[in-house]
């Protein structure tokens, strides 16, 4: 017999996005470009200038936006680069996270300009990406004061539309309706931190602004949270997915690498021109495109439902790395202890081997010991369904009554898809005579999820 089966499950789509049409479509890319297009041209204006102004010498250690002074000088020479290629490095990494923001918001201008969401995305990104994540606008802001007001407008609108997106995403309702007054406070904050700064309205220096300002980013994640749990539908949640994880992973991993290098923990001076100043540089930059690139997937929609398999194994490996690590210095300083007296002078080489051996012994084991209590812990119902899935198969060598059988495959499916209606059809094998053939038979069984 051959079966066949139609399973119903109880899950509603997400209700279609409002879209732009005729006059209000080419309004607002009219409107969008208008700001796009001097916005790049502003950027591309300051490259030229950020990179004059790396390969000019800073005579004292006031410097700012990474010129080199004489003794960053002396320590980039003792790598055996020069100054050309570090403001070139330096330049090209800058370049990178800018036209990494804007190659997005240009996407989600070309295939998602209709949808009022995406259309505010891409502005948002291409606005924060080239001033605020990278120096090139600042300092053309520092050399030629009549630009600097077209700067701040660009890094305000950047500023002020990034916090509204977690208001927004993804639907482009403020969710709770509520979080439509944390934005107008937003808004009120960044104008004088932006127009007039170091006047008396301007908290980004004091203690009231070190509490507003990172209480608003707070509620700007709590409205994601809340969007999450309460309101969002399953496609919904998957989007929310992604920017999350590419919002967490990006500024952890960038926070991490920028408290090791300047805790002093590794022996490298982290300054200009330094061998730890070239590392913290580019991991942070390649860090902040998770940003927008998990954005951009999130509402282009390719592949969405990839992200709890992404999201699972860097829990895994991530967690593994850490826990190898500490396993790893602890056994240095252990083993250490234990040989030094037996060995003398070799007992570091000895140490070195015998604490990557333990390592390598405990990778196989301790990945999956970890990778099955994140199942546990977060993929509980997916690690139920694999647990039932393999009992079923178990028994299904062992079964013959077919009845029995078929009552078995509906509890896994109740089980582990929960649909609200199941239907199976078993079909008989068809004989070569016509008078012979029966129809199928159907066993169907109405699930409640």
């Amino acid at each position: 017999m051959q079966p066949t089966s139609t399973i119903t499950t109880g899950a509603t789509a997400a209700p279609t996005p409002p879209s732009l049409r005729g006059r209000q479509l080419r309004l607002a890319q009219a409107a969008w470009l208008a700001v796009a297009l001097p916005t790049i041209g502003l950027y591309l204006t300051g490259v030229h200038v950020y990179f004059a102004s790396l390969l000019a010498p800073c005579p004292d250690a006031a410097c700012t936006n990474g010129q080199l002074t004489p003794d960053n000088l002396h320590a980039l020479q003792a790598l055996g680069l020069s100054v050309g290629f570090y403001a070139a490095y330096t330049v090209a990494l800058d370049c990178l996270v800018a036209a990494g923001y804007s190659a997005v918001a240009i996407l989600l201008f070309w295939r998602k300009s209709a949808e009022p969401m995406a259309l505010f995305t891409a502005l948002a990104l291409l606005t924060f990406g080239t001033a605020t994540f990278t120096s090139s606008m600042q300092v053309l802001a520092d050399v030629a004061p009549e630009w600097w007001l077209p700067v701040q407008v660009v890094g305000f609108i950047g500023d002020v539309s990034m916090l509204t997106f977690l208001y927004l995403f993804p639907d482009g309702h403020f969710v709770p309706h509520w979080s439509r007054w944390l934005a107008l406070l937003w808004l009120a904050y960044q104008v004088p931190a932006y127009f007039a700064p170091q006047s008396p309205a301007d908290l980004a220096g004091t203690w009231l602004g070190g509490v507003i300002f990172p209480s608003l980013v707070a509620s700007g994640v709590a409205a994601q949270v809340y969007r999450y749990r309460r309101v969002a539908s399953l496609e919904q949640r998957q989007q929310t997915k992604w920017v999350v994880f590419g919002v967490v992973v990006g500024v952890a991993l960038d926070l991490t690498v920028v408290a090791v290098v300047t805790s002093g923990i590794l022996p490298w001076r982290f300054e200009p021109g330094s061998l730890a100043y070239f590392l913290v540089l580019t991991v942070a930059f390649f860090a902040l495109l998770l940003i927008p690139l998990s954005i951009g997937v999130a509402i282009l929609r390719a592949r969405l439902w990839d992200i709890d398999i992404i999201i699972r194994r860097t829990l895994v490996y991530s967690s593994l790395s850490g826990v190898l690590l500490l396993v790893y210095v602890s056994s240095i300083v252990l083993l250490q202890a234990v040989l030094r007296p037996l060995f003398g002078q070799q007992s570091p080489q000895l140490v070195t081997v015998a604490s990557t051996l333990v390592i390598a012994a405990l990778f196989s084991p301790l990945r999956r010991r970890i990778q099955t209590v994140i199942d546990q812990r977060f993929y509980r119902r997916k690690y139920d369904a694999a647990q039932i899935l393999a009992a079923f198969g178990a028994t299904m060598r062992d079964k013959t009554d077919l009845d029995a059988l078929v009552d078995e495959l509906l509890m896994v499916v109740k089980q582990t898809m929960q649909p609200s209606h199941v239907s199976l059809w078993l079909r008989k094998w068809e004989s070569r005579a016509p008078s012979e053939r029966q129809s199928p038979s159907k066993v169907s069984g109405h699930l409640v999820a």
